[in-house]
Formats: structure tokens, C-alpha cells, sequence
């Protein structure tokens, strides 16, 4: 994380170790998110633009529910609060990181992916013992309903999902303001 001015799209780095307490958020019914203690972690620069670095984990870091949201609206949803709250919180302490969520499905796909995207390798995601390719949310919310969302399955195609179903995981993406430009 010390050279940031030197990162390029598709380069790797080691995230600074660091641990998140077990949080509850409110809702229409509260969502509880355990500790998660990420360790060894590294993200990959997928997107740059003049002083921020866009990354995405490597890995995912945690299986969650969105929740039930009828707003339709991401950042109105639990796990958006958790992440630019108590996640960024404790990113914050380690990084310069600027923002965090999930990525969105027109970065993954269609007309106007990104290039980084397009190697469809580049869209598949492991769990934290790297046995099996997993299931990832998205931001993105598909077009019939409030209550699904995108996400990518495991060899990297898109699909949508009841956003109150805990078995997918969340890969956070993060952006960074690089040391070129200062914090």
C-alpha cells in the first residue's frame, strides 16, 4: 500500500491487516454481522481515474444478505451501511480508503464493462480457503423487483437473487486516494 503511485489496473496488493467488530445494523428488523477479521488479504486495482485507485478483494470476505430493501436503492440497504460504516471504519485505520461497497453489474458486464472485467477470470471469486468459487453480490438492483439483486455466480455469468438470501458472498471494493495526490 506505500507506493500507490506506481499501481496499475490488474496489479495486486496487500491489504494492511485488519479486524472488524460484530455490528448490528437497523432495519425493518435489525441484521447482525459477525467480527470479521481480515488477514492476508490482498485486492486488485481494477478501475484508476486521476487520484483514485478503485480495488476489489480477491477473495470474499464473508457471506451476507443485503436485506429485505423496497426503496430499490443500495446504499438504503444494511449491508451498505455496514460497509461504509463499521467496514470503511476500520479500513480507514490502515489505508486512505475514500469509500466502499460492492461492484456493479455494468462493471461486469455488458457494453460497458470494464476492460479489467472482460477476462472472465477476472469476475470469479473464491472463498476464504479457496476450495470452491462462490456466489457474489452486487449494487445492482434487477430491473423486475426491489428485493433482487445482481450477482456473480461461480464461474463469473450474471445472475439475480431475493436479496434477504445469507448464502452468497460479499466481495467489498474500495477506493483509495493515491499517495501522488495525498490523502
Amino acid at each position: 500500500m506505500a507506493n500507490l503511485d506506481c499501481v496499475k489496473v490488474g496489479d495486486r496488493v496487500r491489504v494492511p491487516d485488519f479486524k472488524v467488530p460484530a455490528t448490528e445494523i437497523d432495519g425493518e428488523e435489525k441484521l447482525n454481522f459477525d467480527e470479521v477479521e481480515v488477514a492476508g488479504e490482498y485486492a486488485t486495482a481494477y478501475k484508476i481515474e486521476g487520484e483514485q485507485i478503485s480495488l476489489v478483494f480477491d477473495r470474499a470476505l464473508f457471506r451476507s444478505t443485503i436485506d429485505r430493501n423496497d426503496t430499490g436503492v443500495w446504499k438504503d440497504t444494511q449491508l451498505a451501511a455496514y460497509l461504509r460504516g463499521a467496514f470503511l471504519d476500520e479500513l480507514r485505520k490502515e489505508t486512505s480508503a475514500a469509500d466502499c461497497g460492492l461492484l456493479r453489474k455494468e462493471e461486469l458486464w455488458g457494453d460497458n464493462a470494464l476492460r479489467f472485467f472482460l477476462n472472465g477470470r477476472n469476475r470469479v471469486c473464491f472463498d476464504k480457503d479457496e476450495d470452491c468459487s462462490v456466489w457474489y453480490w452486487t449494487e445492482t438492483v434487477e430491473d423486475a423487483g426491489a428485493a433482487y439483486f445482481y450477482l456473480a455466480n461461480y464461474y463469473g455469468s450474471s445472475a439475480h437473487y431475493a436479496a434477504d438470501y445469507s448464502y452468497f458472498y460479499v466481495r467489498p471494493r474500495f477506493a483509495l486516494k493515491s499517495k501522488i495526490y495525498g490523502a
